[in-house]
């Protein structure tokens, strides 16, 4: 696991346990779905707070004042299905980059560069600080973090840490120890080029500080992984990543977390003009397209296109294009074992080098 030695931005201390989740209050939805209750929150960060029992952020950078929401709706749109095959085609692959206890003092902080992390409260207690939230909040068993690529974060022993640093000791998730100890399970997800629409569409973070929190069924799962976590000896590295990836999914799947607006090519897909478009790359995705030819099948003029397809998803057609090709290829190499050259000519490279040095761009 990494212990990254940054001070993180911004950090606050000083602030009393007991005062810390009042002044979360007006950040902060919190559902339970047993219950039946919620916290207050102020009218001016209603837009931000998704009713998924969550807390999160979105970063000013991935949500422009301009987005166009869905210009022409067609009647009788699955928004389900959209998503549902959206998600099929994510290489989801979990990573467990610790598993354990953390004793005594210490303190994780940063990011994990390109990658979307994740830190799982396993037994014990522990303190979280995020950048739009000033009190350290207190995470207990069952607590969940979930953060994209540069996400800055500190997770410690205390509320008062303010510095990352490495654990005075760590111990095997079964190991008793009579010390100050919190079980703590970290890893990250990796994959392909599919997964980016997804990234894109997430907030900065998503927390879940106990059990009570949680929307069923992802409660239940969250409780058998976490069972799983602490059962060292039948539940090895890769069932753990096997339950990760059914954990995110799961997340993913959440209407109150991921919606279709929030995904640019799925909002351009609800659009009857640019859906042409899309239906004529997915079933010839080989095909040697151009702006003008996209165009054409769209039934518009080259610059109308353009336009719109940039407004509804925040990327050209042509990016698109090549985003949905190495998607296609890379599937294809994972599921039917054929070579990289294989692959590349399939969906319209001359050659394994182009499609390399189109799959560094992405």
């Amino acid at each position: 696991m990494d212990f990254d030695s940054q001070t993180f931005p911004g950090a606050q201390t000083g602030a009393r346990a007991q005062n810390r989740k009042k002044e979360l209050r007006g950040r902060v939805v919190r559902e339970n779905p047993n219950e039946n209750t919620r916290l207050e929150k102020t009218a001016d960060q209603s837009a931000e707070c998704r009713e998924s029992g969550a807390w999160h952020r979105s970063s000013s950078e991935e949500i422009t004042s301009n987005r166009v929401r869905s210009a022409a709706l067609m009647d009788g749109d699955n928004e389900a299905d959209l998503l549902d095959d959206l998600l099929a085609q994510v290489d989801l692959r979990a990573r467990i980059t610790f598993r354990g206890k953390v004793c005594e003092r210490w303190a994780i902080g940063g990011s994990r560069q390109g990658r979307l992390g994740f830190h799982a409260v396993l037994s014990g207690r522990c303190w979280l600080r995020v950048p739009d939230v000033t009190a350290p909040v207190e995470m207990t068993a069952g607590a969940l973090l979930i953060y994209r690529p540069d996400t800055e974060h500190l997770l410690a022993d205390t509320g008062l840490a303010r510095r990352a640093s490495s654990p005075a000791r760590t111990l095997p998730i079964s190991s008793e120890f009579a010390g100050a100890n919190v079980g703590l399970l970290c890893g990250y997800f990796e994959g392909g080029v599919a997964n980016i629409p997804i990234l894109d569409a997430l907030p900065a973070y998503l927390m879940w500080p106990d059990f009570s929190v949680y929307p069923e069924p992802l409660g239940r799962l969250i409780g058998a992984l976490t069972s799983c976590a602490l059962d060292e000896a039948r539940c090895r590295a890769h069932v753990l990543q096997r339950f990760c990836e059914l954990m995110l999914l799961m997340i993913l799947r959440e209407p109150s977390i991921l919606k279709v607006d929030d995904i640019g090519v799925l909002r351009a897909q609800r659009d009857p003009v640019l859906r042409r478009a899309f239906n004529a790359i997915h079933a010839r995705p080989g095909r040697h397209w151009t702006l003008a030819s996209l165009a054409s099948s769209a039934g518009v003029s080259r610059s109308a296109f353009a336009v719109r397809f940039k407004q509804l998803t925040e990327i050209s057609a042509m990016h698109y294009l090549r985003r949905y090709r190495i998607a296609l290829a890379e599937r294809r190499i994972r599921e039917e074992s054929i070579s990289v050259e294989q692959a590349a000519r399939a969906i319209g490279y001359g050659s394994a080098r182009a499609f390399r040095r189109a799959a560094r761009r992405r």
